[in-house]
């Protein structure tokens, strides 16, 4: 048994790692399902009780072994080197310096650095709330069938509407294209770097912040990847994203929250898409709390963060050493600034303790080489009734492409 030492010392370290979030029992707890929802909850615990054994000896004569950890060590410790050649102190300007390549391979973020000006990002957030208000004009970069669900679901606000709006909206293409970005990207990336996604992030006044979550392959709503990497490329330099904060935030406005270093630290984001292979063979290898908490999570909810953090619960105590060596750090930032970071490092934000809403600016950016909803003539996107009726062809061509001396037409990835 782990003596008193150790015992404090995993207690901090969950701590740390749950700082500003409940745990999952009482956010489950917390739900407000309805009596029919309960007594369905109660109906398929007890079936799936029943038919464990069975389900295990039809697996077992089927030689269909279960191994969650089975070869996750080789994810433990994955090599990140950057593709850029381009420094400043090779080609001055605004590319990193040889030392903030180095921190980004280490940390996996850099930042914050600065990007807009104050009045700059002050614009441009009143322009994002005036023009979603407008409802954009009409002009869905998502496609009105998308649209139309999340209207009618209650689910439409500008998180939703402002995807992809670069299509559509020059004032946002701009800041995708921004020639500091520019740069900067190109050290980390290679001298073509595609803009491939643009989202706004609200986070509204009183709310619960953003669990820990992280992305390998982008597989958005659906089973197919955004990305596609080229051979040799690392998962975690396919993408590198950026976060620019269009007012001033701090640990009360849910600002970012990180944990440098676990981009190269995969195991959990590969037990995640382990999970989504084989749900079924999962949820009958949890315990009861387990499976009472995923299911849950997964059939009453629809919240992919609750669904994650009950991911990260498990994985936890299937792997004690997960993070145990990197601690987590929170980014306030001013308005203007912004951080670049891989996605494959969790992060999330603090809950918004204020009156007012958070509202923040991503832009995901990869290298020209990378397929980009490659072979896909729609991308499925999450909407109360699961709608994947929506035309992402215009993602193939007109992404907004540049080099480290400017833009550049797109090309066909």
């Amino acid at each position: 048994m782990p003596d008193d030492a150790d015992a404090d010392a995993d207690e901090a370290r969950l701590s740390r790692l749950y700082e500003g979030h409940v745990p999952i029992a009482t956010a489950i707890e917390q739900l407000r399902l309805t009596r029919y929802q309960r007594v369905e909850r109660v109906i398929l615990m007890n079936l799936i009780g029943v038919l464990r054994p069975l389900y295990w000896l039809v697996r077992r004569l089927r030689g269909r072994p279960f191994d969650v950890t089975a070869g996750l060590e080789e994810f433990a410790h994955v090599a990140n080197p950057t593709r850029g050649t381009r420094t400043k102190e090779s080609h001055g300007g605004d590319h990193l310096t040889a030392e903030q390549v180095a921190t980004y391979e280490r940390d996996g973020v850099l930042g914050p650095l600065p990007l807009l000006t104050p009045e700059e990002a002050a614009t441009h957030r009143a322009f994002v709330v005036q023009t979603h208000a407008a409802d954009w004009h009409g002009e869905y970069a998502i496609g009105k069938t998308a649209v139309d669900e999340l209207k009618r679901n209650g689910l439409w606000a500008i998180n939703h509407g402002a995807i992809w709006q670069e299509r559509n909206v020059p004032e946002i293409r701009a800041i995708a294209q921004h020639p500091v970005l520019a740069q900067r990207l190109a050290s980390l990336i290679g001298n073509d770097v595609a803009a491939w996604r643009t989202q706004m992030f609200v986070v509204e006044p009183d709310t619960k912040g953003t669990f820990w979550h992280a992305a390998t392959t982008f597989t958005e709503d659906g089973d197919l990847p955004a990305l596609t990497p080229p051979p040799g490329m690392p998962a975690a330099m396919a993408n590198v994203s950026c976060w620019i904060a269009l007012e001033d935030v701090d640990v009360d406005t849910a600002c970012l929250r990180i944990i440098p270093g676990s981009h190269s630290d995969v195991r959990l984001d590969t037990l995640i898409r382990r999970f989504s292979r084989d749900r079924l063979g999962f949820v009958m290898h949890f315990d009861r709390a387990d499976r009472w908490n995923a299911l849950t999570a997964l059939r009453y909810t629809g919240d992919i963060f609750l669904a994650g953090q009950v991911a990260f619960d498990v994985a936890l105590r299937l792997l004690p050493d997960l993070y145990e060596s990197i601690e987590p750090a929170h980014y306030p930032m001013r308005a203007g600034e912004c951080l670049l970071f891989s996605s494959n490092n969790l992060h999330g934000s603090y809950p918004n303790r204020t009156g007012e809403p958070r509202l923040a600016m991503g832009i995901r950016y990869t290298s020209a080489d990378v397929g980009i909803y490659a072979g896909q003539p729609t991308i499925p996107y999450a909407t109360g009734v699961g709608t994947t009726e929506v035309d992402m062809s215009r993602l193939h061509d007109g992404v907004p492409v540049h080099t480290a001396e400017g833009p550049v037409a797109a090309r066909d990835q």
